[in-house]
């Protein structure tokens, strides 16, 4: 008990400069200024690119929805590599799982050295076709947050992730999930309440809600008419916007789950200190993207063009 109250109480101050930068940007003031210049850049930026149906079709889809199911098979490129170096990671997370016991947190993540051992999972985020889709549907250019498998173990736990709620990156982002397994009902589907609740946009948008009130809010939201539950085989991709629309990952009652989730934002997010989950740092990110063309770099080193002021805040570990 006394060691996680420890380090739940270092990782609160750690984020204490992120927490303070996250109220002052949404006092009434600041955020219209800042709405204002977002407005502005939107205009200049004007990306459009030449897409396929199916890159066009999961671009309506986000915009429509907030989610669009298909398959590796249909986007058609590097499926079998994609999945067999993921099932290879999977696997081993799983015996991670094993060797803990009962004493297993609700869910496992892969460790920055296991990316850099299978780094084939962070360049195929940025494969063309995504990248993409991405700039397509936030009409800017993209910034790449990299790859994260969770392996979720069926214990039915609702907690963290698994409860209802919205990330808070940027005013739109895409999270892209690859299923490793088939995943039912009860095997820990992703699901997305598809009635957007951010269409007005206030300084209190971003606010988190505490799990109480959370629920206030979601009552009579989460009905089986607008709540997608993206069941599927493996090689199942999900698109989904995390940041305008709730979502959450059902607790796998009966079969656990092992998912890849890649996410992107706009180079310029509204909270750019809420980052960096693959908690990946600089030095393995070159190392990541030796090779790659300048705008793949670009993107995954996002921070290095942020403006001084968002630099030098470091990012949430909460």
């Amino acid at each position: 008990m006394l060691p996680n109250i420890l380090t739940n109480g270092l990782k609160r101050a750690a984020s204490l400069p992120a927490s303070m930068a996250f109220t002052v940007t949404n006092t009434k003031p600041v955020f219209e200024r800042l709405e204002r210049r977002h407005e502005q850049a939107m205009t200049r930026a004007a990306i459009q690119h030449n897409l396929s149906l199916l890159e066009a079709q999961i671009v309506c889809g986000l915009e429509q929805d907030g989610v669009f199911v298909t398959s590796l098979e249909a986007l058609g490129f590097g499926g079998d590599t994609i999945l067999s170096v993921g099932q290879d990671l999977a696997t081993k997370m799983q015996r991670r799982v094993d060797d803990m016991g009962g004493a297993y947190p609700v869910m496992i993540e892969n460790t920055p050295a296991d990316m850099l051992d299978h780094p084939e999972i962070f360049r195929w985020g940025l494969n063309d076709s995504i990248m993409r889709i991405a700039e397509s549907y936030l009409h800017q250019k993209i910034a790449y947050d990299g790859p994260l498998l969770f392996h979720t173990p069926a214990d039915g736990k609702e907690t963290g992730t698994r409860q209802w709620h919205k990330d808070r990156e940027d005013r739109r982002m895409i999270k892209l999930a690859l299923y490793l397994n088939d995943v039912d009902e009860d095997g820990g589907p992703f699901e997305l309440l598809n009635k957007e609740s951010r269409k007005k946009r206030r300084p209190d948008n971003f606010r988190p809600l505490f799990t109480e009130e959370l629920r206030r809010s979601m009552a009579g939201r989460a009905t089986p008419r607008n709540n997608v539950v993206c069941t599927g085989p493996t090689g199942t991709l999900v698109f989904a916007d995390a940041a305008r629309f709730f979502h959450r990952g059902r607790p796998a009652m009966k079969r656990a789950r092992s998912a890849i989730f890649w996410s992107y934002f706009s180079r310029l997010p509204r909270h750019p200190y809420f980052w960096a989950r693959s908690r990946l740092s600089r030095s393995q990110l070159l190392a990541l993207t030796d090779g790659l063309g300048e705008e793949k770099r670009k993107a995954a080193l996002w921070r290095d063009h942020l403006p001084l002021a968002a630099r030098i805040i470091p990012p949430s570990l909460m």
